[in-house]
């Protein structure tokens, strides 16, 4: 099994403040890991350093072997898909859920749709139960079925490499049964998952390991970490509102062909 992430002393500072020091970890092929830690110890500034959205202040990270820091253009980026935190949409976006999704099919050298991309976005869409809303307008969908655009948006580039930032952060319950359902069936095909959480909820049966952050530094990396008083009771309820200063991530970059090169 083949790394496809690899992180090496990473040090990551935003201003005069030091956000992520000393991280080491790798993810394999085929692997699903769930990336945890309180508000604020950095999970989204790790997953956003990995892409390149966030400069690296020291140590460097590798996707497929190829390094985030010095050689960026090369990596191969459709074969990754990212969805990052959601906030809400406010109305007014001119663009269906179909168009929202077709854009996961578009970079810095592509800006046209591919032969053959309207059916894979159709299928993206019937794989988070939304084939009936594609031709809805995105501000007419609730704020659970636009999560579950954008995660159809990433889904559409058909990647070995998924990475998820708080996919179910304040969705409602059909929306996390239905991300628990895509996810072991990506899980079966051998698809490598990354996801941020502020608690596993109905997908914990489904991570195979878990990397607990705790001020910017990797305190545990294993087995699935008891929960914490009242969150593993059956009826605790598994939704929450985005939060904290460096786990936001600005909207439009889950509706925007850019969000990755």
């Amino acid at each position: 099994m083949s790394d496809l992430i690899s992180v090496t002393d990473l040090r990551v500072d935003l201003g005069s403040a030091t956000i992520l020091r000393g991280i080491n970890l790798t993810v394999g092929e085929g692997e699903v890991v769930a990336l945890l830690g309180a508000n604020g110890s950095g999970k989204s500034t790790l997953m956003r350093s990995l892409l390149g959205l966030v400069p690296i202040t020291g140590g460097d990270a590798r996707l497929f072997g190829t390094s985030v820091r010095t050689q960026r253009r090369q990596i191969p980026w459709p074969r990754i898909g990212y969805v990052p935190q959601r906030a809400a949409v406010g109305s007014g976006i001119p663009a269906t859920a179909l168009e929202v999704v077709l854009t996961g099919l578009l970079n810095d050298r592509r800006w046209h749709v591919p032969r053959g991309g309207r059916a894979r976005g159709l299928a993206a869409l019937e794989s988070v139960d939304l084939g009936d809303r594609a031709n809805s307008p995105l501000h007419q969908l609730s704020g659970g079925q636009q999560q579950r655009v954008a995660i159809a948006r990433a889904l559409v580039r058909r990647p070995d490499l998924l990475l998820l930032d708080e996919p179910m952060a304040g969705v409602d319950r059909p929306t996390q049964q239905t991300f628990a359902r895509l996810l072991a069936t990506l899980q079966s095909e051998g698809i490598t998952v990354g996801i941020v959480l502020h608690e596993l909820g109905p997908i914990r049966p489904l991570i195979q390991r878990c990397v607990v952050l705790r001020h910017g530094q990797v305190a545990h990396d294993g087995g699935i970490p008891a929960p914490a008083p009242g969150h593993g009771d059956a009826d605790h309820e598994h939704v929450h509102l985005d939060h904290g200063h460096h786990e936001r991530a600005d909207v439009h970059e889950a509706v925007t062909p850019r969000s990755l090169p």
